[in-house]
């Protein structure tokens, strides 16, 4: 596999013909869900730019997450299109926000 999240952002920035600076964190989410607010607080504090998806309102996004992404609970992060993981994961944030920071996608002084 990859040896970090910076790793796997350039391939997948490789992978898509486009600069690492076109990676995009997509965070699918369900309103009055606290592990998805706990995700968007996070990945704020983190200077992550992310766009949020509600699954609630989108059958196709809906679709993705459970039927090939294979998930069940909200929220569902997607980085690059390949990176992805389920509920609250400080652990993948931190990775996605270092990776993020390497490929030069994110301003230094934005780290805590």
């Amino acid at each position: 596999m990859y040896a970090n999240i910076a790793e796997r952002i350039e391939v997948v920035a490789e992978g898509c013909a486009a600069p690492a600076e076109a990676v995009e964190v997509v965070v699918y989410s369900k309103p009055s869900c606290m592990q998805c607010q706990m995700t968007y607080r996070a990945l704020d504090g983190k200077g992550v730019p992310y766009r949020v998806v509600d699954l609630t309102e989108d059958t196709e996004a809906l679709a993705y997450v459970t039927e090939e992404l294979g998930y069940a609970a909200a929220p569902v992060v997607v980085v690059g299109g390949r990176d992805h993981w389920a509920g609250f994961r400080p652990d993948e944030i931190d990775r996605a926000a270092a990776g993020l920071l390497e490929q030069g996608v994110l301003a230094e002084e934005v780290r805590s």
